[in-house]
């Protein structure tokens, strides 16, 4: 299964460039022009960062209320105080950082919430947890598609 919607595509990419540039696990390089530590934190803050640009509130608040904690705080959460490791997002939002994968899989499963698709919310998973992405993206024939809907719809804007 390939993504097939543009704004995906353009999250894949920022996610490939990430695994393409990254140092090895756990160490240290750049990215954005930051000092960033490559880790399966970084990278799920990282993806999160991207889907909650444009819709801070209503992303952020909506998987709030999905993921909570067993303590009842939640992953995601404005109540950094109650984190062992907050991680910041956007707009005082931040990220439990100290989560196992399979905590960080349960974050990841409800992006579904958010209007993302099953392919894409698989190559989130994959790239968290440090795998290679290719093949998530469409194939030449897809991709062509997928230009041809962005141009269709300007041309209805216009």
């Amino acid at each position: 299964m390939r993504v097939r919607s543009a704004v995906e595509v353009l999250y894949l990419s920022l996610m490939k460039r990430w695994h393409n540039t990254a140092p090895a696990d756990r160490r240290y390089g750049s990215l954005d022009g930051k000092r960033e530590q490559n880790s399966q934190e970084a990278r799920l803050a990282y993806v999160l960062q991207k889907i909650g640009a444009g819709q801070v509130d209503r992303a952020f608040s909506t998987l709030s209320r999905l993921i909570e904690r067993r303590d009842g705080g939640s992953y995601i959460s404005k109540d950094g105080a109650r984190m062992e490791s907050p991680r910041p997002l956007w707009n005082g939002w931040f990220l439990e950082g100290c989560a196992s994968m399979e905590q960080k899989r349960g974050i990841i499963r409800e992006l579904k919430h958010l209007g993302l698709s099953p392919p894409f919310i698989e190559a989130v998973d994959d790239f968290v947890a440090g795998k290679d992405i290719e093949k998530y993206f469409p194939t030449d024939e897809e991709a062509e598609e997928i230009v041809r809907r962005i141009e269709e719809q300007e041309a209805k804007n216009r």
